[in-house]
């Protein structure tokens, strides 16, 4: 019974929102025979090396016209499980598992891609030292970062959201845009301008929605020679509740075990706390606290739900003692 109890269970776990990138590029629209800088979150992805306390390496290649498929990487110059200098990425000062490293002179002459091959991504993987914890995109996969042609007047959309997903009411959205060539860049928000800049090829904004609805995002950028560049990206905003710590939304536990969690609405709102028949509510739309596992073998779940709008939401994390 307790096997399908857990079947059942694993179907209702919350969805668990992405709240950044794994990278970030500067510039924002990065090109073949410039100079690239990416940051690296640790956290993200598959999150082997957060909190590793190890130096990180980078592993990478490009993947080009003459790639057979995604795994195809060409011109690789590092090698797996080595110890090189020149492959250690950089913390940044004062961010907790954020690292940065620099392509330079320029992605081309970094990867030494000849003059008649057209490079179309950057493929990415990193590591600790002797390769045996592994930083990747969400569900294992190999990282990748488009790369533009700067003879080709292209834009660049960079929004930790994807499109037609959800981002929660409360929670700083941060957009990165810009430009192969410099422009005048304008970014509007469902028609209304929130951030320009001139003669740039770079526009950052952040946003924080407190109330829900639907969002298009639209960059328009066009040259001192007149040419045009339009993008969007659409996504929705919605009042979300998430508990944070753990971050598996079903965990064992031994009978009178203590658990310690944290949860948040992102936005100042009462939070409802249920467990095992117990109920309480926090203010300001944060908490961190502590529950006992029930001292007999099933399945207890801890309910955190706030209101706003009219509207209710809710995660649960699912306590499986025995």
């Amino acid at each position: 019974m307790l096997r399908v109890q857990l079947s059942i269970i694993a179907l209702l776990i919350a969805f668990q929102f992405s709240q950044a990138q794994i990278i970030t590029t500067s510039p924002a629209a990065p090109t073949v025979d410039g100079e690239l800088t990416i940051f690296y979150d640790a956290t993200l992805g598959t999150a082997e090396l957060a909190d590793c306390n190890c130096e990180v390496y980078i592993h990478t290649g490009l993947i080009t016209n003459e790639s057979d498929d995604p795994s195809d990487w060409q011109y690789v110059p590092t090698e797996w499980g080595e110890e090189n200098p020149a492959w250690q990425l950089q913390p940044v000062d004062g961010e907790d598992n954020l690292y940065s490293y620099t392509f330079s002179p320029t992605v081309a002459t970094y990867f030494g891609l000849p003059g008649n091959e057209e490079a179309q991504q950057l493929a990415l993987v990193f590591r600790n030292g002797d390769g045996s914890l592994e930083g990747k995109d969400t569900g294992g996969s190999d990282i990748f970062v488009d790369l533009f042609d700067s003879q080709v007047f292209s834009t660049n959309l960079s929004v930790p959201v994807e499109q037609g997903d959800v981002w929660p009411l409360g929670l700083s959205l941060d957009i990165l845009s810009g430009s192969t060539q410099p422009a005048s860049l304008e970014l509007y928000d469902n028609d209304v301008l929130v951030a320009s800049a001139s003669n740039s090829t770079q526009l950052e904004y952040s946003a924080t929605y407190t109330s829900a609805g639907t969002h298009e995002l639209r960059l328009e950028a066009e040259t001192s020679d007149g040419q045009t560049e339009t993008q969007t990206w659409s996504y929705s905003t919605a009042l979300v509740v998430e508990i944070t710590d753990p971050e598996a939304g079903l965990i064992p536990a031994e009978q009178g075990e203590m658990i310690n969690y944290s949860a948040t609405s992102y936005l100042p709102l009462d939070l409802s706390i249920s467990f095992d028949g117990q109920n309480s509510t926090e203010t300001g739309g944060s908490v961190s606290g502590s529950i006992n596992a029930p001292n007999q073998n099933g399945i207890s779940q801890l309910i955190v739900a706030a209101t706003h709008e009219g509207v209710t939401a809710a995660d649960t994390l699912n306590v499986v003692v025995g």
